[in-house]
């Protein structure tokens, strides 16, 4: 086709005469949007991200002792009261609740073991953990019957006000249990925190 003339929208003309289709034309009018597909199927999950943080909590009991105690276990395995019970409430029966105790106290154990424990509810069901313990050296020294006391961790209690108590055993008769803050201030104390974390 030599130098095509346009004959009109649909045909062309050559310089020879002949007539062929007009392939290019005008550009027709845009046609309607079409129809809004699929939604496309969902992605993979991203990566989990840190944990958070641990959740608040509340001072239960902040007990310290004021006055001094002087105690002789009079007999062999048998559990004595060293602290009397102190009150502290529960405000969500699925809180952690925490006990910490710090204390120096003197106790004549010479060659023998002993125990602290702490108890939970003495005059309902009562709950049992122990806290510290050690064994005496030779005879005539004396120890601190708190060495190695860690935090003791409870679960389960019931929205209630609740009670604490220490006691202690001895395998031994006769040994004497002192923590006096007053007459040896700064040298022997007792310390009760609870924590509540809800």
């Amino acid at each position: 086709m030599t130098n095509p003339v346009e004959l009109s929208k649909d045909y062309l003309i050559d310089s020879d005469g002949k007539i062929y289709p007009n392939s290019v034309g005008t550009a027709g009018a845009p046609g309607t949007q079409g129809a809004q597909g699929i939604q496309g199927i969902q992605g993979i999950q991203g990566i989990q991200g840190p944990a958070g943080g641990g959740g608040g909590g509340a001072i239960a009991l902040n007990y310290v002792k004021a006055s001094d105690s002087n105690l002789t276990l009079t007999s062999a395995n048998t559990w004595y009261d060293i602290e009397a019970n102190q009150n502290f409430s529960v405000t969500s029966s699925t809180s952690f609740i925490e006990i910490y105790v710090r204390a120096a106290a003197l106790f004549g154990a010479s060659v023998t073991g002993h125990s602290v424990r702490v108890v939970i509810d003495s005059a309902g069901t009562p709950i049992y953990k122990y806290l510290s313990g050690s064994y005496g050296g030779s005879q005539g020294q004396q120890s601190n019957p708190f060495n190695g006391a860690g935090m003791i961790l409870i679960t389960g209690l019931s929205v209630a006000t609740h009670t604490i108590k220490l006691q202690m055993l001895c395998e031994s008769p006769g040994k004497v249990y002192a923590l006096r803050p007053v007459a040896r201030a700064g040298l022997e104390h007792l310390g009760i925190v609870i924590m509540e974390r809800l």
